[in-house]
């Protein structure tokens, strides 16, 4: 597939993944995500390694059809006595098929050619997946740290007020260590998601080879749309390279099969052949025929069980297919009104600036305060987790268009 068709495919499954239909425009962080996958295929070094030995693999195919190569010989004799003088042979020759053979190799070439076409696009695909599912997971990372930041903040705003509390007599030691610990776990719990954006941050500019990755974006979105199961379905056989390469694999054993019928039929071998001596100088023509009686014996038989086994193999292949994407879209499903769920409670609720108003007003203590506020970030995180999971389900239905 041309380069420009698999930037519009690229684009086509960011879009996909959410957002983009009945008049909805492109979100910002799915226009960055397909920015940072289209820079991932430039620099990305182990997919440049498989481009050349894709490379490889395809001249080789294309070289096993060449005709064999012309074979000469002299033979350069003495005689004796001396005065019988000397004599020599040369002897030109060239070897080839039946010119049923080598149409049936360009056809089994061609197929070979496809299989390993779509054995790139599988590692380019899944190469551009993990650089998907590590952006999804960089934008969680860093819709976390805002809120475990606030988290911190307002552990130690509390282990503050605590420490004046406990000054003046308005609250013990156990509450005062309580508070101090809480926070002590609040920023921990913050460095160590810090540590873990940092890493993922690394990995991508790996995946990039490299080279420094603009990350703008800090939030999820919830992704709107996705195709049914029935569309996805029909366009998985059509667009994914594991499919398309067994199908190409199956194809190929076919060609096989008759590519071993057409070695049953004989070889050629047409030359040149001059002898010199102390007499006559002859020249002549050399042809030959091999006929493969025992050369050829179960190729056949081998070809077409290797043709069952691409078959079933292939039926294979469509049935796991189906059988994942139906777990996908039960699982997206799931998924998407778990994400809801907590979308519409917190965004309600609007609990922790209720809490805050309670506090500074004097209707609550500290302590209550608190023990409060810990479930609303709990939450919080918990709906990150969902919309994270939401997202990385529906990038992997939409990954065949990758």
């Amino acid at each position: 597939m041309k380069k420009t068709g698999k930037l519009f495919l690229a684009l086509a499954a960011l879009l996909l993944a959410g957002g983009f239909c009945r008049g909805q425009s492109v979100s910002r962080d799915r226009q960055e995500a397909y920015r940072i996958l289209m820079e991932i295929e430039r620099n990305n070094p182990e997919l440049e390694a498989r481009r050349k030995l894709h490379d490889a693999l395809t001249t080789g195919v294309r070289m096993e059809n060449n005709p064999d190569d012309p074979e000469v010989e002299y033979v350069r004799q003495w005689g004796r006595p001396s005065a019988a003088g000397p004599a020599s042979e040369l002897t030109v020759t060239q070897s080839f098929d039946f010119p049923t053979v080598y149409a049936r190799r360009a056809k089994l070439a061609q197929k070979r050619i496809e299989v390993y076409g779509h054995e790139y696009e599988l590692y380019r695909q899944q190469v551009l997946f993990d650089a998907h599912k590590l952006y999804i997971r960089i934008l969680a990372l860093r819709q976390k740290q805002e809120l475990l930041d606030r988290a911190a903040t307002d552990a130690l705003r509390v282990s503050e007020l605590l420490s004046i509390k406990a000054e003046a007599g308005g609250a013990n030691a156990l509450e005062e260590n309580k508070a101090r610990f809480e926070y002590i776990s609040a920023a921990n719990a913050a460095k160590f998601n810090e540590i873990e954006l940092a890493d993922a941050v690394n990995r991508l500019v790996s995946l990039n080879g490299g080279v420094p990755v603009i990350l703008e974006e800090h939030s999820l979105e919830s992704p709107t749309f996705i195709r049914t199961y029935n569309e996805m379905a029909g366009i998985y056989e059509s667009l994914s390279p594991e499919i398309l390469m067994a199908v190409s694999a199956r194809e190929a054993a076919g060609e096989e099969i008759r590519l071993s019928k057409s070695k049953g039929l004989p070889r050629f071998e047409l030359g040149y052949k001059r002898d010199t001596g102390p007499g006559d100088k002859l020249n002549g023509v050399v042809a030959g025929v091999t006929v493969p009686i025992f050369s050829n014996r179960n190729n056949v038989r081998r070809a077409k069980a290797e043709a069952a086994f691409a078959d079933a193999e292939l039926r294979r292949i469509l049935s796991d297919a189906k059988t994942y994407l139906m777990g996908l879209y039960a699982r997206a499903e799931l998924l998407a009104a778990s994400s809801e769920q907590y979308r519409t409670m917190l965004d309600h609720t609007d609990s922790i600036s209720l809490l805050k108003r309670a506090l500074d007003q004097g209707h609550i203590s500290v302590i209550d305060y608190y023990s409060q506020l810990q479930p609303v970030y709990e939450s919080s995180l918990t709906m990150i987790d969902v919309m994270e999971e939401y997202h990385l389900t529906c990038a992997t239905i939409n990954a065949v268009f990758l």
